[in-house]
């Protein structure tokens, strides 16, 4: 038997010219959910908890999950959609080593954005090189970690909100089968670091102006949809302010308020336990994107809601809203793109 395999094909030469960076904070605007794992549960504890740093205890939001919402909605919104019929990123491998079927596979991969930006999908021998965006975990902003650290001495909240969901029987209008959600409370405030790296060939230089306005488009359409778990039922509602500024240093664009882009210097303001107002501009669709319906929802029977802070309950049943009884059942936009 032969251990003989297919040679590589060739790879140009890159050179990398610097990285681009997209620099501001992430505010919940509702809770956030981006879920991690607890090995031990107490009584009285939710099995539903967010990803929290081992060392400070502190939640954050994971730079994977985020690369991974962008890409996935960048992929739903384009025409046609960026995936195949198993729900999984399309790339454009060659079908064979002929000369013409390599050469069409590679222009494929030249004008491909999102291939360029994300990396192609299981297809370790494609022309592009390394992955463009690097997207760091999101750390609590310093002005809302102390926010959050005066909390937890005054109510004994360990920087998180629990919220309770239930199954609402028709029949009578009771509730059943409550499960607790931990959330990120709303109003506060992540950091939000991304870097892009500009490399340039002979025959391939990256256009850096339309990768970072891809992106833009990325974050504008997870401000109208979703992020993280439970988004059909008030979570996972965020907004972005950030500036966008070229490996040489040039200013490209700014999305949401610049006063609060920098985010070493954001002050700290009061904790409120409500959902933040919504501004009275709302950003509008870019092009002919369209907005996404939430892949959070499905089939169900309704749900009634509220948020516990310091054990008091806010908010009311509500119906119409799905609610799987299960409480590990909860759908997570936490994948690697």
């Amino acid at each position: 038997m032969s251990n003989a395999t297919t040679p590589a094909l060739p790879q140009p030469l890159r050179r990398l010219l610097g990285h681009a960076r997209i620099r501001g904070s992430i505010t919940c605007r509702s809770g956030l959910h981006v879920g991690g794992s607890k090995d031990n549960i107490d009584m009285g504890e939710t099995d539903n908890p967010v990803v929290r740093d081992p060392l400070t205890d502190l939640p954050y939001i994971p730079g994977s999950s985020l690369k991974g919402k962008l890409r996935a909605l960048l992929e739903q919104s384009a025409s046609p959609p960026h995936y195949d019929p198993n729900g999984e990123p399309r790339n454009h491998r060659p079908a064979s080593r002929d000369p013409a079927e390599v050469a069409r596979s590679r222009a494929a991969y030249k004008a491909c954005a999102i291939c360029r930006i994300f990396g192609p999908h299981k297809d370790p021998d494609h022309p592009l090189g390394p992955t463009r965006i690097i997207v760091r975990d999101g750390r609590l902003t310093e002005g809302d970690r102390l926010r959050l650290e005066a909390l937890r001495d005054e109510k004994q909240l360990n920087f998180t909100e629990l919220k309770t969901e239930n199954l609402v029987l028709r029949t009578n209008n009771t509730a059943r089968n409550p499960r607790i959600l931990e959330r990120i409370p709303a109003t506060i405030r992540l950091e939000l670091d991304i870097s892009v790296r500009v490399f340039a060939s002979d025959d391939d230089a990256d256009d850096e102006p339309a990768m970072l306005d891809l992106i833009k488009q990325g974050l504008e359409i997870i401000q109208r949809d979703t992020f993280g778990g439970s988004g059909s039922r008030g979570s996972g509602w965020i907004a972005f302010d950030c500036t966008a500024v070229t490996h040489e240093g040039t200013e490209i664009w700014t999305l949401g308020s610049p006063a609060v882009a920098d985010h070493v210097s954001l002050p700290a303001t009061p904790l409120q336990e409500s959902v933040a107002p919504v501004p009275a501009e709302v950003t509008p669709d870019t092009g002919d994107q369209a907005t996404l319906p939430d892949a959070a929802g499905g089939a169900g029977v309704g749900s009634a809601e509220g948020a516990m802070v310091s054990g008091a309950m806010v908010g009311g049943a509500e119906g119409g809203e799905p609610t799987p009884p299960a409480a590990n059942n909860i759908p997570e936009d936490t994948h690697e793109g």
